[in-house]
């Protein structure tokens, strides 16, 4: 999916009307798919990376958003605050990125905690084991016999 994102992005927006502002209401229309594809779909092994690849994603959905909006004829003072607007989204976007990588994917977020909760973690030695119904007492040859039986009749009605 990302190949196919980047191959429209890159391949498929020169083709179309260059310069134009259709050329970026499509560019638009890309990101915002490829944004949902990576918001629902989830597609990473790492929360951390699926929450990079979306926050990227969002940052050029919201960039084509802000080259669009500059191509209509707005007063100066709007053009100024889109332009100050494009210029600080990809480094909040960059910024982010790489939070998520120092604080998530190098576990500096995980010792911090992790430092806490032992400072607040109290020493229970409780431990819970289970029971099988029954089976308290019996000699474990009698524990196979019951499973084999019970085995063998499963799926059919009592």
């Amino acid at each position: 999916m990302v190949l196919l994102n980047k191959t429209m992005m890159c391949g498929g927006l020169v083709i179309l009307a260059p310069g134009s502002p259709l050329q970026v209401l499509f560019a638009i229309l890309i990101m915002m798919f490829h944004l949902l594809f990576v918001l629902k779909l989830a597609p990473y092994v790492k929360d951390s990376e699926d929450w990079s690849a979306f926050l990227s994603t969002l940052g050029l959905c919201l960039l084509s958003l802000g080259a669009y909006s500059m191509m209509i004829e707005l007063d100066p003072h709007q053009l100024e605050t889109i332009g100050v607007v494009t210029t600080l989204l990809p480094l909040m976007c960059i910024g982010s990125v790489i939070f998520i990588m120092i604080f998530v994917d190098c576990g500096l977020w995980q010792h911090l905690c992790g430092k806490r909760m032992k400072n607040k973690k109290n020493n229970n030695a409780t431990q819970v084991q289970p029971i099988g119904s029954g089976r308290i007492g019996k000699n474990i040859n009698d524990w196979e016999e019951e499973d084999s039986v019970a085995l063998k009749s499963w799926g059919k009605k009592s």
